[in-house]
């Protein structure tokens, strides 16, 4: 069995225009919701064995809070440039190619492909995620190579909208 948590960034800083999509930082709102959603899923989910990041400043930063809650340096989070704005089928490759020796792995990363990719694993239909949310999903599989759209069981759906 391969479980699997996509978590979309939590809320980004539209406040400086002329910065490049790439390095734009949480705003408040996203400050605030990236560290509730990290304490709320290390109440459902161990420490991954893998944490995948976007580059991109915004998710980066949520999935250090995510590997802070975790109990996890800061240097294990693997940087993966094509999670930035990857749509389904990029983002299927990626976890298609993850070492067989994990058996959790977190993705963080952006919409709309990050919506789209879950919506494609668990046989659902136009289901947004919104910022910071998450989904864990399971495969009942013993190899990442053998996960394929809608064989997922979605275990858990959690957003920050939620709590507040």
């Amino acid at each position: 069995m391969k479980r699997l948590l996509l978590v979309r960034h939590a809320k980004s800083d539209w406040s400086q225009p002329d910065l490049p999509d790439h390095e734009r930082p949480l705003n408040k709102r996203g400050l605030r919701d990236a560290p509730l959603m990290a304490k709320v899923w290390t109440q459902h989910v161990a420490r991954p064995d893998v944490i995948l990041s976007s580059t991109a400043l915004r998710a980066l930063q949520t999935a250090r809070e995510f590997a802070k809650a975790w109990g996890v340096e800061e240097s294990a989070i693997v940087l993966e440039p094509r999670l930035y704005l990857a749509g389904r089928r990029t983002l299927l490759d990626i976890v298609q190619n993850l070492s067989d020796k994990a058996q959790l792995a977190a993705m963080f990363g952006h919409n709309e492909g990050l919506s789209e990719f879950f919506c494609w694993l668990v046989d659902r239909e136009g289901e947004i995620m919104p910022t910071c949310a998450g989904a864990l999903i399971r495969f009942e599989v013993d190899s990442w190579k053998d996960v394929s759209p809608g064989i997922g069981l979605l275990e858990r759906y959690d957003y920050p909208k939620k709590y507040y």
